[in-house]
C-alpha cells in the first residue's frame, strides 16, 4: 500500500529512441506526469523568481533554468515541448500587444541562448532524433478512434463512468504483456489524454460541459489585466493542449483549478459586485425557484427511456472455447526467408472461412444466402492457444447449435490445413535429404552443398551455417511423431441471455431531462431579469407629476 503512494524512483528507463535512456519522473510515477506538472509549475516560478520584489532570486533563476533544460530535454516528452514553445509565443504576443519594446528584445536574446545551448550541445541531437521517432502516434490514434467509438455506439450521453481494458491488442487478439515485452498491452479505453476520459466515463454531454467550464474561463479572464490573470490564461493554453496527450486528472488538474481561484480572486477584488459573477447561494436560489421544473424534466426523460428499453429484442450468446494443436514449423535450411509463423488472427479467420461456414450451412440445412459472418465473434485470452468462438441470436436453441456446428467446422479445415502442411514439410525435408547424401551438409542460403574432399579448415570455417543429413533426420522423426490432430472442444456451447443496459437509456433520459430543465430555467430567469430591467426604465421615463400622483 505504501509502495503505491510512494514512488521512490527517480526515472524511468525506456527504449523510446532504439535505446535504453532514462526520463525524468520524480516524485511523479510517470514521465507524461513530470512534464505536465513541470509546464504548470513553471509559470508561477517565472511570476515568483522574475516579477517585482523576487530579490536575489531574479539573479539565479536564469541558472535555474539552464540546468532544468536539460531534464526537460532529456525527458523526450513532446507534450511538454509544445507547451513551452506555446508558452513562449503567448508570452511574446503580450509583450507586443503592451508596447514592451525592451522586454521583447530581452525576451528574444533569452530564445537565441537557448536554441544556440541547446545545438551545440548534445541535446539538440536528442531532440531532433525525438522529433523524428514517433514511437507511440500509432497506438495511441488507433486507440482514441476505439475510445471514441465504443462511446458513441455504447453510451454516448452518459459515458462508462470509468476506464475500461481492451480485448487483445491492436497487434492480435491474444496480444497482451509479456515478460520481454510489458509494453506490449494497450492501454485501457479512456486514456492516453484527459480528454478522452472525459468522453469514455462522461460521454459526450461531459466534454460538453466539461470544455465549456474552461472555454468560458479563457473568455473572462484572456485579456489579462493582472499578472496572475498572465500566469492563468498561460496554463489554460497548457491545458488545452496537454488534454489530447496527458491524463491530467491529478496534481495538474489542481494546479489547473488553483489558477482559476486565483483569477477569480483577482477579477472579485478589481471589478464592481455586479460583474463578479454569481455566487453559491445565487444559484441555489435559483435551483430551489426551478425544482419543479428540473425534476419534472428529469422523469420525462427517464420514462421515454423506459419506454425505448421497451422496444429491444432480447439476444443471446453462446461460445466454445477451442484449444488449438501448434503447428509444425520448419526452418527451409535453403532458404533465403523464413517461412511466414500461422498466429493465433491467423487460425481466426479459417473461422470466417467461406469452408467453415459452408460446412454449418449444410450441418444446420440452412439457406445458402443465411448470412451468419455477422453473428461470430472471435477472441482469445492474452498469450495463449486458447480460441473463443462466439456465436449471437435471438434463440438460445439456435444460437448453442451454430457454435458449435461452427466450431466442428473450423477443426474440420484446420485438419485439412495442418495436413497439407505436414505434407509439404515432409516432401521439403526428403528433398533436402537426397540432395545432401554423399555430402557434408547443405549451407543455409541456397548455396552448393560441401563435397566429401572439401578442406577441413573450411568446413570448420562455416560449419555452424551447415545442416547435416542427422539433422534432417531428426526433424523427419520428430514430424512423424508430432500429434496430428488439429485441436479439441474444451466445452460445449451454453446459451446465456446478453444482459440489456437498461439503465443506459433510462439514465441518460433523465439526464437530458434536467439538462433541458435547467436550460428553460434560465431562459425564465433571463425573462424575468428583463422584465424587471424594462419595469424600472418604464418609472424612470414617468413625468415627475405622475410620479408624485401616483
Amino acid at each position: 500500500f505504501v509502495r503505491s503512494l510512494v514512488h521512490p524512483a527517480s526515472a524511468a528507463v525506456q527504449s523510446i529512441l532504439g535505446t535504453a535512456s532514462p526520463r525524468p519522473i520524480a516524485p511523479f510515477s510517470f514521465a507524461n506526469s513530470w512534464g505536465a506538472n513541470l509546464s504548470m509549475f513553471l509559470p508561477f516560478f517565472l511570476l515568483g523568481w522574475l516579477g517585482r520584489g523576487a530579490g536575489w532570486r531574479r539573479s539565479a533563476a536564469p541558472f535555474v533554468l539552464l540546468v532544468a533544460a536539460v531534464p526537460i530535454v532529456m525527458s523526450l516528452n513532446r507534450g511538454l515541448w509544445l507547451s513551452l514553445a506555446l508558452g513562449a509565443i503567448y508570452f511574446v504576443v503580450r509583450l507586443v500587444l503592451k508596447g514592451r519594446l525592451v522586454a521583447m528584445v530581452g525576451a528574444g536574446l533569452a530564445v537565441a541562448t537557448a536554441v544556440g545551448v541547446l545545438l551545440i550541445s548534445p541535446l539538440g541531437e536528442m531532440t531532433a532524433n525525438r522529433i523524428e521517432t514517433p514511437h507511440s502516434n500509432d497506438r495511441r490514434g488507433e486507440l482514441l478512434t476505439a475510445t471514441v467509438t465504443a462511446t458513441a455506439t455504447g453510451s454516448p450521453v452518459l459515458g462508462f463512468g470509468s476506464t475500461r481494458d481492451v480485448q487483445g491488442s491492436f497487434a492480435s487478439i491474444a496480444g497482451g504483456s509479456t515478460p520481454d515485452c510489458p509494453a506490449c498491452t494497450v492501454p485501457p479505453l479512456g486514456t492516453q489524454g484527459q480528454i478522452w476520459l472525459v468522453i469514455f466515463a462522461q460521454g459526450f454531454v461531459g466534454l460538453i460541459a466539461f470544455g465549456a467550464f474552461y472555454v468560458v474561463q479563457a473568455a473572462r479572464h484572456w485579456r489579462s489585466r493582472t499578472s496572475i490573470e498572465t500566469v492563468g490564461v498561460c496554463l489554460l493554453l497548457f491545458f488545452g493542449l496537454q488534454l489530447f496527450v496527458y491524463d491530467t486528472l491529478g496534481m495538474p488538474m489542481f494546479t489547473m483549478m488553483v489558477a482559476i481561484g486565483l483569477m477569480w480572486r483577482e477579477r472579485a477584488r478589481l471589478a464592481p459586485r455586479s460583474t463578479a459573477g454569481a455566487t453559491l447561494e445565487d444559484l441555489w436560489a435559483r435551483l430551489r425557484r426551478s425544482w419543479r421544473l428540473i425534476v419534472g424534466g428529469a422523469v420525462i426523460g427517464a420514462l421515454l427511456g423506459v419506454l425505448v428499453t421497451t422496444r429491444w429484442t432480447p439476444t443471446y450468446e453462446a461460445t466454445v472455447p477451442v484449444l488449438l494443436q501448434p503447428t509444425p514449423l520448419y526452418v527451409d535450411a535453403a532458404a533465403e526467408e523464413e517461412p511466414r509463423e500461422i498466429t493465433v488472427d491467423t487460425e481466426a479467420s479459417m473461422v470466417f472461412s467461406d469452408a467453415s461456414l459452408s460446412a454449418v450451412r449444410s450441418q444446420l440445412d440452412l439457406p445458402d444466402d443465411a448470412e451468419l459472418r455477422a453473428d461470430i465473434r472471435v477472441t482469445a485470452p492474452p498469450n495463449s492457444r486458447v480460441l473463443e468462438v462466439t456465436v449471437v441470436g435471438d434463440a438460445a436453441d439456435d444460437v448453442e447449435a451454430r457454435a458449435d456446428a461452427l466450431a466442428a467446422a473450423y477443426l474440420v479445415v484446420r485438419d485439412e490445413y495442418l495436413d497439407q502442411r505436414r505434407e509439404q514439410i515432409r516432401q521439403q525435408l526428403e528433398a533436402e535429404l537426397s540432395s545432401v547424401a554423399g555430402q557434408r551438409g547443405i549451407l543455409i542460403g541456397g548455396q552448393a552443398p560441401r563435397a566429401e574432399g572439401d578442406e577441413e579448415d573450411e568446413l570448420d570455417e562455416v560449419g555452424s551455417d551447415i545442416v547435416s543429413e542427422e539433422q534432417l533426420r531428426e526433424a523427419l522423426a520428430e514430424l512423424a511423431t508430432a500429434p496430428s490432430g488439429a485441436g479439441r472442444v474444451l466445452r460445449t456451447a451454453q446459451a446465456e441471455r446478453t444482459r440489456a443496459p437498461i439503465e443506459v437509456p433510462v439514465v441518460s433520459g433523465a439526464l437530458l431531462g434536467g439538462l433541458a430543465g435547467l436550460v428553460m430555467m434560465g431562459w425564465r430567469d433571463a425573462d424575468g431579469t428583463a422584465r424587471a430591467r424594462s419595469r424600472r426604465l418604464g418609472r424612470s421615463a414617468r413625468p415627475p407629476s405622475a410620479r408624485s400622483d401616483r
